[in-house]
């Protein structure tokens, strides 16, 4: 068993819907699962949320949904709480995965109602109240009525606030006026989470009193959901205003690329794909490759301005310095030690490395380009994305035609 993690009460913050990395569809991406987790807990999330609706959990068979369960928690070791999506059409399937999680050291569990037969109130509350005395860790309800055909009407969340193990609720339904409802029911209940799905409303709903955000986006900017939440907790107007723009940036340009109803899913997992975390392998029916081109199209046309904003905001402690350099010569590298007050280390530019099979060793090594490769302007800029994330690289200046200089840290 690994070791656990005791949820808070209330639990708080940012616990993104992790994708469920796969190499097809009935196979995880083992190397990617592990950098993702540690991609998402280095971006300072208060918790992890897998089989969810973003971890594609319907599509998945159970023996890939308890494998990765056990491999979720075994890495997190008790960093974060793991909660753990056991929705399904099946009541002892639920209660399975459910009693799982426990035994692999999860915190939570969230449960929605079964998701092919339209079922009303009476049914929704007689399903929570049968399920929840046969599980062994807390239970968050999870209201997605797009998905399930039926809504945690707020009479019914009257009755279960007072459920022993219910400890809160994730809103994916995108109607704020029922947001507002179900916060009203449980402005009285301060051990309660009200948590929101879709990122759009998280500055609204903390700003109203919810505990957080359960969003998509976390997967690939965890550090500005983060910032997000802290701003709005702080009721700092200017900074939510500045966070939220960067966050609609984010859902326009990634999530708008496919058509269909898991066009959030696939664009992330292509982001992610160009990003060097995971593969983007989805369940059946839908295959990243019809939109992968568009996706990489979309990413390459934002990739000179969009990774260097990265860089600036969505992780503020690796602030991009910048310099008007109008010349490539031999003061540049005096320049770099005047804004870093240290000598430089190895130290290039994105476009000098492109296209150079010849480029100096440890700028190589830092960025995991192969040896005698060439590799694109764009594919440089993935890596080094990746790499401030992870805090290995420092990008400390731009020319007026934008060129980075790069120095691994030490």
């Amino acid at each position: 068993m690994a070791t656990a993690c005791e949820l808070p009460r209330p639990l708080c913050g940012i616990v993104p819907p992790m994708v469920t990395p796969l190499s097809d569809r009935d196979t995880l991406d083992t190397v990617g699962l592990e950098r993702l987790v540690e991609h998402i807990l280095e971006g300072g999330v208060h918790g992890l949320f897998i089989l969810g609706t973003t971890g594609e959990a319907a599509g998945l068979s159970y023996r890939l949904r308890f494998e990765l369960v056990d491999r979720v928690c075994k890495q997190v070791a008790g960093r974060v709480p793991v909660l753990v999506g056991i929705s399904d059409t099946s009541f002892s399937e639920s209660v399975n995965l459910g009693n799982y999680a426990a035994d692999q050291g999860a915190s939570a569990v969230v449960a929605s109602m079964p998701y092919y037969f339209p079922a009303g109130q009476a049914e929704l509350l007689q399903y929570i109240e049968h399920l929840v005395p046969e599980l062994r860790l807390p239970v968050l309800l999870y209201n997605m009525p797009s998905h399930t055909k039926v809504t945690f009407e707020p009479d019914s969340i009257r009755r279960l606030i007072d459920m022993p193990n219910v400890v809160g609720i994730k809103d994916g339904s995108g109607d704020m006026v029922y947001l507002h409802k179900v916060l009203r029911l449980t402005k009285d209940r301060p051990a309660w989470s009200v948590f929101t799905g879709p990122e759009e409303l998280l500055a609204e709903a903390v700003l109203m009193g919810a505990q957080g955000g359960m969003c998509g986006g976390a997967n690939l900017f965890p550090k500005l959901y983060v910032n997000l939440y802290q701003a709005a907790q702080q009721q700092d107007a200017a900074r939510v205003s500045q966070l939220h723009g960067r966050v609609m940036e984010v859902r326009e340009a990634i999530y708008t690329v496919a058509r269909h109803g898991a066009g959030v899913i696939a664009g992330l997992k292509c982001a992610l794909s160009c990003l060097e975390i995971c593969q983007d392998a989805m369940t059946e029916p839908f295959d990243p490759k019809i939109i992968r081109k568009i996706t990489m199209s979309v990413f390459d046309e934002m990739s000179d301005d969009m990774w260097r904003r990265v860089a600036q905001k969505a992780w503020p402690k690796r602030a991009v310095k910048k310099v008007d350099l109008t010349n490539i010569d031999a003061k540049t590298h005096a320049v770099i030690k005047k804004l870093c007050n240290r000598p430089p280390r190895k130290t290039t530019s994105i476009e000098a490395m492109a296209g150079n099979s010849c480029m100096q060793p440890e700028i190589r090594k830092s960025l995991g380009i192969a040896a005698n490769d060439a590799p694109s302007k764009q594919k440089l800029q993935r890596a080094i994305v990746r790499l401030i994330n992870a805090g290995k690289i420092e990008c400390l200046g731009e020319t007026r035609a934008r060129v980075y200089y790069l120095t691994p840290n030490s």
